[in-house]
């Protein structure tokens, strides 16, 4: 029977991974080993990026709006300064710009359905200040220049919704680039499960929407398998020492505790014979353990360390296995990813 997984867990974890860097590729890869469609994670993770616009969008308007009504006040006091008017005579010549500034804000935080409303609606306060300014008799408008100040408060409105429109579209722009950076799915995945990792935020499933993950369809010898896990390990290892030598301020504590340990990977070597199953599972499990390490930062496995010549958070805030990225020129992600891939597909195996 194929497992299932709440949509919502999905979509957590997807969130997660974004915001710890990892690329769209690497989310895509990992759940598509785990065993889900293409279909599946490209709708969902669609929705994850396009909810994840609407608040960047929603930040970006919030942040132009609050920036235009300080430089609009400034510009009011030095308008009024420069008048040598009254400060109420400055708000009523200010007004049509006042009140469209206000309902466009109410407008788009209630429902930003309001296009249409919000390009006239400068156009109307406009004509209705002009209008009143002309022809009304109120006190405060004496000895107003109606007619520039009607063209000026228009300008001003057009300028204020441009800015909105514009950091919406800039939002939209930059997701949109982030999307489509690299291609969205590998051409070519071989489906295997990853149960460490993985498992872990994606743990259990709920009353939500389910998305469906398909059984793996072919399975190497175990053998092979557990001698690759090796290589891999071994590979690893080499980073690691390179890293963390001495000269960039690591020690063998610091290494020891995020290499694999040899004696672990070595005994691949006598299970591929007698495959004792309860054994490679031990193994298996204390070498997805040290890998999922490699997620933890500097600063939690580590504490405060003086490291140099590294690229790293200088307070220790970067993950191990970016460190490891960063500062190699082996293919370290793949390696890493190989290892978790093999350790799931170990697991399966031994079921």
């Amino acid at each position: 029977m194929p497992e299932k997984h709440s949509k919502k867990e999905v979509m957590n974890y997807i969130r997660e991974q974004l915001d710890s860097g990892q690329s769209v590729e690497h989310i895509t890869a990992h759940l598509m080993s785990y065993g889900h469609t293409e279909e599946d994670i490209g709708s969902i993770l669609d929705e994850v990026l396009r909810q994840e616009e609407s608040v960047k969008s929603r930040t970006t308007s919030r942040v132009v709006e609050i920036l235009y009504v300080v430089i609009f006040v400034i510009f009011m006091f030095w308008v009024g300064a420069s008048a040598k008017s009254p400060g109420e005579t400055v708000i009523v010549g200010f007004s049509p710009t006042l009140i469209y500034i206000i309902l466009t804000v109410v407008l788009i935080e209630r429902a930003r359905k309001f296009d249409s409303v919000l390009t006239l609606l400068p156009l109307a306060l406009a004509f209705l200040f002009f209008i009143v300014g002309r022809i009304g008799s109120i006190p405060s408008f004496e000895g107003m220049e109606i007619g520039k100040l009607t063209v000026l408060n228009l300008i001003l409105s057009y300028i204020f919704l441009f800015a909105i429109r514009y950091s919406e579209l800039a939002s939209r722009l930059s997701i949109e680039s982030f999307i489509g950076g690299g291609p969205a799915f590998p051409e070519k995945e071989e489906p295997a499960e990853i149960e460490g990792r993985i498992e872990v935020a994606l743990e259990a499933p709920k009353q939500e929407e389910y998305v469906e993950m398909k059984p793996k369809e072919e399975e190497e010898p175990l053998p092979k398998l557990l001698h690759s896990i090796e290589s891999s390990c071994k590979a690893l290892n080499s980073v690691v020492g390179r890293v963390y030598r001495k000269s960039n301020g690591g020690n063998s504590l610091i290494r020891d505790l995020i290499e694999i340990k040899k004696e672990w990977y070595n005994e691949f070597n006598t299970l591929a014979k007698t495959l004792d199953r309860e054994r490679i599972g031990e193994v298996t499990d204390k070498i997805e353990k040290r890998l999922d390490m490699m997620f933890k930062t500097e600063k939690e496995l580590f504490g405060d360390i003086n490291l140099q010549n590294l690229k790293r958070d200088l307070k220790g805030n970067s993950r191990i296995i970016d460190v490891l990225i960063m500062n190699d020129n082996d293919p370290v992600e793949t390696y890493f990813e190989n290892a978790l891939i093999l350790c799931g597909k170990v697991k399966e195996s031994i079921r």
